[in-house]
Order: C-alpha cells, then structure tokens, then sequence
C-alpha cells in the first residue's frame, strides 16, 4: 500500500470563544436523551469558530486559503458513531459574524439537540434542530439540506444548503 504524502502550514484566528465542555462536570441535570447519548458519543466538546490562512501539500499538489471561514473542535471519551439511532453534525460558518455548531443525535429515549449559535457577537444554545432533506434519485444521497435552527432565546434562523461533493467516510466492518 502506497502512502499519502502531507505536508501543511495553517494559522487558525479565532473569531469565537470556545463554546461548549470538558464533559466532567456532574453538577448540572441530564435529560435522558443527553445521559443515553454520553454512552455511545462520549462527553465533552468544544468547537470554536475562526479562519484559517496556510497551505496544504497533498502528494505534490498544494492548495492554500487566506482567511477561509472554518471550525476548530475537541472532543473527550470515545466516539462509537454506531450507537446512537441516527445522528447529523452540522458546523456552519455563513459570515465572520454568524455561526453555528452542533449535533443532533436518535437515541432510544428521543432526539438529543446541542449546539450554539454565535449571532454578530452573542452566543446562545440550540433548543432544535429541524432538519428537511431532499434525496436524489436514488433514495439515499443528498442534495439539499433545509434546516431551521431555534436557540434557547426563540430566535429562528432558515438555512439552505446545497451538496455540491459527496465523500464516503469507510465505515469499517464490524
């Protein structure tokens, strides 16, 4: 098997604080969706929203990025992504100003929806995630993305996004 050759250079400047936790502390009350989740998703995460300026060598052919818009994350415990029922990830950057983080996951006791949103200088929690997709043909890719995200101050954002490349992750067997 041949290898991949990288080489890189990148400056993360954050935009956002960090936004999120260790995981370690048992001082705050979980529903049963959160406690259901750290079973199979671990327990802490923080991402933290920013640009990214550097260049990236992959065998020979180099990309680079001047102040692309873009997240840096953390995360504790393991990730056993086979768990929960089912699970979208969303990290958003639409402008220097507004971004979004988060996860909504299927458990067997309901829909687990975390996040944040960071709006022209406030942060705030993510009560929902309403997710509307729109497949291709073939029942299974997608191709549009609708999703209303609602904080913990009721604000509604609509987002619509457009799958331009679709990649296959290699689940391994088993």
């Amino acid at each position: 098997v041949q290898g991949t050759h990288v080489r890189l250079d990148l400056r993360f400047d954050a935009l956002t604080p960090a936004i999120g936790t260790d995981g370690q502390s048992t001082a705050r009350r979980r529903s049963a969706e959160s406690t259901a989740a750290a079973r199979s998703t671990g327990k802490g995460h923080f991402e933290q929203a920013g640009t990214w300026t550097g260049w990236i060598e992959v065998d020979g052919v180099a990309h680079t990025w001047d102040g692309a818009l873009g997240n840096r994350d953390r995360s504790w415990g393991p990730r056993n992504w086979g768990g929960p029922t089912m699970w979208r990830w969303f990290s958003i950057n639409v402008d220097e100003n507004l971004h979004f983080g988060g996860i909504r996951l299927g458990t067997g006791q309901g829909d687990l929806h975390r996040g944040w949103v960071f709006d022209d200088g406030r942060a705030a929690s993510i009560v929902e995630w309403r997710v509307r997709t729109e497949l291709a043909d073939d029942d299974l890719t997608q191709e549009v993305v609708h999703l209303t995200v609602i904080d913990k101050a009721g604000r509604e954002y609509e987002l619509v996004g457009q799958v331009l490349r679709v990649a296959d992750i290699g689940h391994a067997s088993g």
